[in-house]
């Protein structure tokens, strides 16, 4: 994880997969995926600004609370008590993020 700390260090924008939601992060990290959680602590310890998730499981497909859940867990960072107070959008196709300014100094 530290390679991937310090690509994001201070980033405006991170795109980090969330294959499986944080009910499943065994599943995940057997398999070398990602949770909504392990992306939201990448993007809160590299001070982040706007986290993407993408490359979702597709059993979620008909699952209609699936979007607000991924988003709500990457916030939480799992039982972490400190969370990612950035933003948090899913990815999709040819998705357009307007990428934020940085504050002002």
């Amino acid at each position: 994880r530290d390679p991937a700390l310090r690509l994001a260090s201070g980033a405006d924008l991170v795109v980090h997969e969330a294959t499986y939601d944080d009910d499943k992060a065994d599943l995940a990290h057997q398999r070398g995926h990602s949770t909504p959680a392990d992306a939201g602590r990448l993007a809160r310890d590299a001070s982040v600004r706007l986290l993407a998730l993408w490359h979702f499981s597709p059993r979620y497909d008909n699952d209609p609370d699936w979007a607000a859940r991924l988003r709500q867990q990457a916030a939480a960072c799992g039982p972490d008590p400190h969370g990612f107070h950035g933003d948090v959008v899913l990815a999709s196709d040819f998705l357009r993020l307007p990428v934020p300014k940085p504050p002002a100094a």
